[in-house]
């Protein structure tokens, strides 16, 4: 089992702005420019950080122009640039600031999902929601774009299952959102392959660029059962305040809402070299979350577990960026190292 150490970490309750987060969207590691860039939220912002933990600069501001930034739901960086991932669109900037671009792809009659880089100019998006899996509930059949970023035309290259997501809630004062226990299930290295994964069983698939299964794995899991108290967890963490709607929202997320068992695989991060880190669903007799890191070849190349409250937001050769929010609500994002050097 490999062991980690916090070399740095960014996030305070109050006095200091610029380490104060609000709904972190993102973070990375640029090892080589020695910076660290926080996707915040609540500024509508990227701060950048050199890595010995100096505020450097924020980008982007509250807005629906150029160089504005209205929601976040993903941050990348792709040649030398950051990019923020605004649903269907994705907004560039240099690290140092300057605003490049916005960049809204489209297939003709599909809403879109933008994934990531596949490298080379080019990006993979999906149809339908967001890579969100729900083991137990109705599936549906989306397709992947490879979508060039010069505006060429888009090609299909593969369909996957999806699962549908839960969203009771929607339109009534509260916002929606995933069905429990949801897996992010794909993510793209960069290289011109991506990750997949469905959720409810605990194998990877590393899929190349014309759609085809490069190669499977298959990871060790002890399936855990959601029980009653797993749901009630759940369900007081939606409502935080009072809401008018509460009680029926409650009577239908009943157990019929829920999968018998935790999903298999709850997240996927890349990291460098076509590999990827695979985060493991509860386990029903170890404490913490498990992670593998899987090369692209397929070998399991080491195993770290972190507490299951903290979530795995990039890697680097040897360095993780680990984001947790404490019991008052303080957003933290800590730069950790493997002992002994990269895995």
């Amino acid at each position: 089992m490999l062991a980690l150490r916090e070399v740095r970490s960014w996030g305070t309750a109050a006095g200091d702005s610029t380490q104060e987060f609000h709904g972190i969207a993102g973070a990375r590691y640029l090892k080589e420019a020695s910076v660290v860039l926080i996707a915040d939220q609540g500024s509508h912002s990227v701060r950048v950080f050199s890595d010995d933990g100096h505020y450097l600069r924020s980008v982007g501001r509250p807005g629906r122009g150029p160089g504005d930034i209205a929601f976040m739901t993903g941050l990348m960086t792709s040649d030398s640039t950051m990019a923020v991932v605004q649903g269907n669109q994705v907004s560039r900037w240099t690290l140092e600031g300057r605003f490049l671009t916005v960049w809204e792809p489209s297939v003709p009659g599909r809403q879109l999902s933008l994934l990531g880089p596949l490298g080379s100019g080019t990006w993979v998006a999906a149809t339908g929601p967001q890579a969100t899996f729900v083991p137990g509930l109705e599936a549906q059949v989306a397709r992947l774009y490879r979508i060039p970023t010069t505006g060429g035309p888009a090609t299909s290259i593969a369909e996957v299952y999806w699962r549908t997501v839960l969203n009771v809630v929607s339109g009534r004062g509260v916002t929606g959102y995933a069905a429990p226990y949801a897996a992010e299930g794909m993510v793209a290295t960069g290289d011109g392959a991506f990750w997949y994964a469905n959720g409810s069983d605990p194998t990877v698939r590393r899929i190349g660029p014309d759609g085809a299964t490069l190669i499977e794995v298959k990871l060790p899991y002890q399936p855990s059962r959601v029980s009653a108290e797993d749901r009630r967890a759940y369900v007081d963490r939606l409502f935080p305040v009072p809401h008018p709607d509460e009680a029926r929202i409650r009577r239908e997320l009943g157990p019929a809402a829920f999968p018998a068992f935790h999903s298999a695989i709850v997240q996927l991060v890349a990291a460098p070299h076509g590999s990827v880190w695979v985060g493991l669903g509860a386990s029903a007799d170890e404490p913490g979350r498990l992670w593998c890191l899987v090369s692209q070849n397929g070998r399991v190349l080491g195993k770290v577990r972190l507490p299951p409250e903290d979530r795995l937001l990039d890697a680097a050769d040897g360095y993780v960026l680990v984001s947790h929010e404490d019991k008052e609500g303080v957003e933290r994002v800590a730069l950790m190292a493997f002992r002994g050097g990269a895995p």
